[in-house]
Protein backbone atom coordinates (compact mmCIF):
# COMPACT_ATOMS: atom_id res chain seq x y z
CA UNK A 1 0.00 0.00 0.00
CA UNK A 2 2.74 2.49 0.85
CA UNK A 3 4.08 2.45 -2.69
CA UNK A 4 4.28 6.45 -2.81
CA UNK A 5 8.02 7.85 -1.97
CA UNK A 6 8.75 11.67 -2.14
CA UNK A 7 11.70 12.66 -3.34
CA UNK A 8 13.56 14.50 -0.17
CA UNK A 9 16.86 15.28 -1.64
CA UNK A 10 16.06 18.90 -3.39
CA UNK A 11 12.95 21.30 -2.62
CA UNK A 12 11.93 21.98 -5.94
CA UNK A 13 11.87 17.93 -7.03
CA UNK A 14 10.10 17.22 -4.45
CA UNK A 15 7.24 19.60 -5.60
CA UNK A 16 7.56 18.60 -8.77
CA UNK A 17 6.93 14.64 -7.04
CA UNK A 18 3.91 15.94 -5.34
CA UNK A 19 2.73 17.43 -8.23
CA UNK A 20 2.72 14.49 -10.41
CA UNK A 21 1.43 11.91 -7.53
CA UNK A 22 -1.73 14.03 -6.37
CA UNK A 23 -3.92 11.26 -7.95
CA UNK A 24 -1.71 8.07 -7.38
CA UNK A 25 -2.11 9.38 -3.77
CA UNK A 26 -6.16 9.52 -4.01
CA UNK A 27 -5.68 5.94 -5.50
CA UNK A 28 -3.87 4.83 -2.36
CA UNK A 29 -6.35 6.64 -0.11
CA UNK A 30 -9.40 5.08 -1.31
CA UNK A 31 -8.03 1.31 -1.55
CA UNK A 32 -6.91 1.39 2.22
CA UNK A 33 -10.46 2.73 2.81
CA UNK A 34 -12.16 -0.26 1.18
CA UNK A 35 -9.32 -2.54 3.03
CA UNK A 36 -9.81 -0.60 6.52
CA UNK A 37 -13.64 -1.18 6.22
CA UNK A 38 -13.46 -4.99 6.63
CA UNK A 39 -11.18 -4.44 9.94
CA UNK A 40 -12.51 -4.24 13.60
CA UNK A 41 -11.12 -0.74 13.89
CA UNK A 42 -14.29 0.45 11.58
CA UNK A 43 -16.95 -2.08 12.81
CA UNK A 44 -16.35 -0.84 16.20
CA UNK A 45 -16.68 2.86 15.24
CA UNK A 46 -19.78 2.35 13.84
CA UNK A 47 -20.94 0.26 16.33
CA UNK A 48 -20.10 2.75 18.85
CA UNK A 49 -20.73 5.54 17.37
CA UNK A 50 -24.12 5.44 15.23
CA UNK A 51 -26.09 4.66 17.75
CA UNK A 52 -25.00 7.83 19.95
CA UNK A 53 -25.38 10.03 17.14
CA UNK A 54 -28.86 8.82 16.02
CA UNK A 55 -30.06 8.94 19.32
CA UNK A 56 -28.90 12.78 19.59
CA UNK A 57 -30.09 13.58 15.95
CA UNK A 58 -33.93 12.73 16.81
CA UNK A 59 -33.99 16.33 18.14
CA UNK A 60 -33.10 17.66 14.60
CA UNK A 61 -30.21 18.18 15.26
CA UNK A 62 -27.35 17.24 12.12
CA UNK A 63 -23.74 15.98 12.84
CA UNK A 64 -20.45 17.87 11.90
CA UNK A 65 -17.19 16.08 12.22
CA UNK A 66 -13.89 18.21 12.47
CA UNK A 67 -10.25 16.94 11.70
CA UNK A 68 -7.38 18.56 13.42
CA UNK A 69 -3.34 17.02 13.02
CA UNK A 70 -3.51 14.67 10.56
CA UNK A 71 -0.12 15.02 9.43
CA UNK A 72 1.24 15.25 5.69
CA UNK A 73 0.06 12.60 4.12
CA UNK A 74 2.20 12.78 1.15
CA UNK A 75 5.35 12.34 3.21
CA UNK A 76 4.03 9.58 5.64
CA UNK A 77 2.13 6.51 5.48
CA UNK A 78 0.63 6.65 8.51
CA UNK A 79 -1.22 9.63 7.74
CA UNK A 80 -2.79 7.97 4.60
CA UNK A 81 -4.50 5.68 6.76
CA UNK A 82 -5.75 8.20 8.94
CA UNK A 83 -7.13 10.04 5.87
CA UNK A 84 -8.58 6.81 4.66
CA UNK A 85 -10.26 5.69 8.10
CA UNK A 86 -11.58 10.05 8.02
CA UNK A 87 -13.03 9.20 4.48
CA UNK A 88 -14.94 6.14 5.37
CA UNK A 89 -16.44 7.89 8.31
CA UNK A 90 -17.51 10.62 6.40
CA UNK A 91 -19.02 8.44 3.69
CA UNK A 92 -20.79 5.97 6.87
CA UNK A 93 -21.92 9.29 8.34
CA UNK A 94 -23.49 10.72 4.98
CA UNK A 95 -25.96 7.71 4.68
CA UNK A 96 -26.83 7.28 8.45
CA UNK A 97 -27.24 10.43 10.03
CA UNK A 98 -28.14 14.32 9.05
CA UNK A 99 -24.33 15.04 8.10
CA UNK A 100 -23.79 18.53 7.27
CA UNK A 101 -19.54 18.62 6.57
CA UNK A 102 -16.48 17.37 7.53
CA UNK A 103 -13.72 20.27 8.26
CA UNK A 104 -10.01 19.57 8.27
CA UNK A 105 -7.01 21.72 9.06
CA UNK A 106 -2.89 20.80 10.25
CA UNK A 107 -0.35 23.78 9.34
CA UNK A 108 2.15 21.58 7.85
CA UNK A 109 -0.24 20.92 5.15
CA UNK A 110 1.31 22.23 1.46
CA UNK A 111 -1.33 23.69 -1.40
CA UNK A 112 -1.21 19.94 -2.85
CA UNK A 113 -2.54 18.35 0.16
CA UNK A 114 -5.11 21.33 0.39
CA UNK A 115 -6.02 20.29 -3.27
CA UNK A 116 -6.04 16.79 -2.75
CA UNK A 117 -8.69 17.09 0.48
CA UNK A 118 -10.85 19.45 -1.29
CA UNK A 119 -11.15 16.89 -4.07
CA UNK A 120 -12.07 13.98 -1.88
CA UNK A 121 -15.03 16.37 -0.56
CA UNK A 122 -13.40 17.96 2.67
CA UNK A 123 -13.64 21.57 3.73
CA UNK A 124 -9.98 22.67 4.46
CA UNK A 125 -9.49 25.48 7.01
CA UNK A 126 -7.20 28.16 6.17
CA UNK A 127 -6.90 29.52 10.04
CA UNK A 128 -5.43 27.47 12.70
CA UNK A 129 -8.13 27.48 15.11
CA UNK A 130 -5.24 25.59 18.26
CA UNK A 131 -8.56 23.07 18.92
CA UNK A 132 -10.68 26.06 20.60
CA UNK A 133 -13.75 25.17 18.57
CA UNK A 134 -16.57 26.28 20.45
CA UNK A 135 -19.74 23.95 19.11
CA UNK A 136 -23.04 24.50 18.37
CA UNK A 137 -25.76 22.87 20.52
CA UNK A 138 -28.08 22.23 17.41
CA UNK A 139 -25.36 19.46 16.31
CA UNK A 140 -23.49 16.73 17.48
CA UNK A 141 -19.91 17.46 16.52
CA UNK A 142 -17.01 14.53 15.96
CA UNK A 143 -13.68 15.52 16.55
CA UNK A 144 -10.75 13.16 14.95
CA UNK A 145 -7.59 13.84 16.59
CA UNK A 146 -5.17 11.35 15.14
CA UNK A 147 -2.24 10.83 17.87
CA UNK A 148 -2.36 14.76 18.34
CA UNK A 149 0.06 16.78 21.18
CA UNK A 150 -2.34 16.57 24.72
CA UNK A 151 -2.79 20.54 24.49
CA UNK A 152 -4.71 20.38 21.57
CA UNK A 153 -7.49 18.00 22.84
CA UNK A 154 -7.16 20.34 26.02
CA UNK A 155 -8.04 23.59 24.13
CA UNK A 156 -10.92 21.68 22.41
CA UNK A 157 -12.42 20.52 25.86
CA UNK A 158 -11.99 23.97 27.40
CA UNK A 159 -13.80 25.42 24.67
CA UNK A 160 -16.86 23.44 25.48
CA UNK A 161 -16.19 23.68 28.92
CA UNK A 162 -19.81 22.25 31.01
CA UNK A 163 -22.56 20.57 30.10
CA UNK A 164 -22.61 21.48 26.73
CA UNK A 165 -19.63 18.61 26.25
CA UNK A 166 -22.36 16.69 25.86
CA UNK A 167 -22.48 17.88 22.34
CA UNK A 168 -19.24 16.78 21.30
CA UNK A 169 -16.78 13.11 21.06
CA UNK A 170 -13.50 12.88 20.35
CA UNK A 171 -11.70 10.22 18.77
CA UNK A 172 -8.28 10.08 19.40
CA UNK A 173 -5.43 9.29 22.19
CA UNK A 174 -7.05 7.51 25.31
CA UNK A 175 -8.00 10.08 27.83
CA UNK A 176 -6.90 7.22 30.05
CA UNK A 177 -3.71 6.41 29.18
CA UNK A 178 -2.92 9.79 28.89
CA UNK A 179 -3.37 10.87 32.56
CA UNK A 180 -2.33 7.68 33.90
CA UNK A 181 1.29 7.84 32.12
CA UNK A 182 1.84 11.12 32.22
CA UNK A 183 3.78 12.75 35.30
CA UNK A 184 0.90 15.18 37.53
CA UNK A 185 3.26 18.32 36.71
CA UNK A 186 2.92 18.13 33.15
CA UNK A 187 -0.96 17.18 33.05
CA UNK A 188 -1.44 20.37 35.31
CA UNK A 189 0.06 22.31 32.85
CA UNK A 190 -0.82 20.63 28.96
CA UNK A 191 -3.97 18.29 29.91
CA UNK A 192 -5.76 19.88 32.78
CA UNK A 193 -9.32 19.64 31.48
CA UNK A 194 -8.70 16.39 30.18
CA UNK A 195 -7.49 15.14 33.15
CA UNK A 196 -10.60 16.54 35.32
CA UNK A 197 -13.26 15.37 32.81
CA UNK A 198 -11.62 11.97 32.22
CA UNK A 199 -13.99 10.62 35.22
CA UNK A 200 -16.66 11.41 33.55
CA UNK A 201 -16.25 10.54 30.11
CA UNK A 202 -17.43 7.09 28.58
CA UNK A 203 -14.31 5.73 26.79
CA UNK A 204 -14.42 3.34 24.38
CA UNK A 205 -10.90 1.70 23.12
CA UNK A 206 -10.60 0.39 20.02
CA UNK A 207 -9.65 -3.40 19.19
CA UNK A 208 -6.44 -2.76 16.84
CA UNK A 209 -4.94 -5.20 14.87
CA UNK A 210 -1.70 -5.77 14.74
CA UNK A 211 -0.97 -4.97 11.35
CA UNK A 212 -2.35 -1.35 12.29
CA UNK A 213 -0.67 -0.91 15.54
CA UNK A 214 1.64 2.14 14.68
CA UNK A 215 -1.20 3.58 12.66
CA UNK A 216 -4.38 3.66 15.15
CA UNK A 217 -2.64 2.43 18.33
CA UNK A 218 -3.89 3.70 21.48
CA UNK A 219 -7.17 5.39 20.07
CA UNK A 220 -10.41 5.51 21.61
CA UNK A 221 -13.93 7.03 21.55
CA UNK A 222 -14.91 9.52 23.94
CA UNK A 223 -18.41 11.02 24.63
CA UNK A 224 -20.13 12.88 27.30
CA UNK A 225 -23.32 11.91 28.50
CA UNK A 226 -25.53 13.68 30.17
CA UNK A 227 -25.99 11.09 33.25
CA UNK A 228 -22.36 11.70 33.74
CA UNK A 229 -22.30 14.92 33.23
CA UNK A 230 -25.09 15.87 35.58
CA UNK A 231 -22.94 14.42 38.77
CA UNK A 232 -20.20 17.25 37.83
CA UNK A 233 -20.06 19.58 40.94
CA UNK A 234 -20.27 23.23 39.36
CA UNK A 235 -16.66 24.36 41.21
CA UNK A 236 -15.00 21.68 38.71
CA UNK A 237 -17.15 23.62 35.93
CA UNK A 238 -16.19 27.29 37.49
CA UNK A 239 -12.64 26.76 37.41
CA UNK A 240 -12.17 27.19 33.28
CA UNK A 241 -9.53 29.85 32.66
CA UNK A 242 -7.71 29.71 29.69
CA UNK A 243 -5.26 27.06 29.13
CA UNK A 244 -1.51 29.04 28.59
CA UNK A 245 1.02 26.82 27.43
CA UNK A 246 5.23 27.13 27.07
CA UNK A 247 6.41 25.93 23.46
CA UNK A 248 8.99 23.50 25.51
CA UNK A 249 5.58 21.44 27.25
CA UNK A 250 2.74 22.32 24.46
CA UNK A 251 3.05 20.00 21.57
CA UNK A 252 0.96 22.33 19.72
CA UNK A 253 2.11 24.61 16.57
CA UNK A 254 0.44 28.31 17.65
CA UNK A 255 -1.47 30.12 15.16
CA UNK A 256 0.67 33.36 13.60
CA UNK A 257 -0.05 36.62 15.89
Amino acid sequence: MDEFQIVKSRKTNKKKTVVANVERILKTVYDIRWELKSTSIFTELNECLLPYLEASCGSGRHVDMVCYGLGSFVEAHIARYQLALMTALRDKFQSKVPFRNCEVYDPIFITEERTLLQELGFTVLMTNEEGKRMCRPDAMTVFYLPHCGKALYNNLLWANWGPGLQHIIVIGNSFTAMTERTPFRILQSTAKYVANIQPYTKEQPLTIPDQFSDVFNDTSVHSFPTNLLDTVRDALWDDNAEPVYTEQDAEIIFKAQ
